[in-house]
């Protein structure tokens, strides 16, 4: 799996090339599919956008959430 950090307006224009949608998002995630059958994938991460949805996130909704993220891996 790869991991890109990206600014605001690098994020905007993926989010448009990718999925034709405008706007900033905060994640953006692409599955690819291994010969082998192994699941790789590329994850885009805007971490502007990300604090600013963490900002309207109810401290114990936010870890809840990453409690039930932590106990998947």
């Amino acid at each position: 799996m790869e991991l890109t950090l990206l600014d605001a307006a690098a994020m905007r224009r993926l989010n448009r090339r990718a999925t034709g949608r405008r706007g900033l998002t905060d994640v953006l995630a692409f599955a690819l599919p291994h010969p082998d059958g192994a699941l790789l994938g590329d994850v885009y991460i805007c971490p502007d956008a990300a604090r600013r949805w963490l900002d309207g996130v109810p401290r114990p909704a936010f870890h809840g959430a990453r409690d039930a993220a932590r106990a998947r891996l």
